[in-house]
């Protein structure tokens, strides 16, 4: 089973990922968590999806995807973002850890294809 880790700052749309993700097969957590307990858990669990809201992280964002990808280096990363502009897309070409950005608001089908699809395609770069 896939695990998810979440991190947004709204409280409501963490929960209601949570409970998507679970519904959905996956296992997930983290919307209640601090992010130095999530990077201690990351010691010892396995993650291998992260949904990280932009607005969550500010200017930290960049230093938790290196830490996330300390623990698991195959990692995919989702960013979160409440809209592009010039500095997500610049993020998202120039940070290779990312791999996808979503804007908000966003479906729950849209960011369950974008999960799938990661991973599908970390599988297949893996077998390749």
């Amino acid at each position: 089973m896939n695990h998810i880790l979440i991190v947004e700052r709204d409280k409501v749309l963490a929960n209601s990922l949570q409970n998507f993700f679970l519904s959905a097969g996956y296992s997930a957590n983290g919307p209640d968590l601090p992010i130095s307990a999530i990077l201690k858990r990351m010691e010892t669990h396995r993650v291998e999806v992260a949904l990280i809201d932009k607005t969550t992280l500010g200017e930290s964002l960049k230093w938790f995807i290196d830490q996330l990808k300390t623990y698991h280096p195959e990692i995919v990363i989702i960013i979160m973002t409440n809209g592009l502009n010039k500095d997500q897309y610049e993020l998202a070409a120039s940070e290779p850890s990312v791999c996808d950005v979503v804007v908000k608001p966003f479906g729950f089908s849209e960011i369950l294809m974008m999960v799938q699809r990661s991973l599908e395609e970390k599988k297949g770069l893996k077998l390749g």
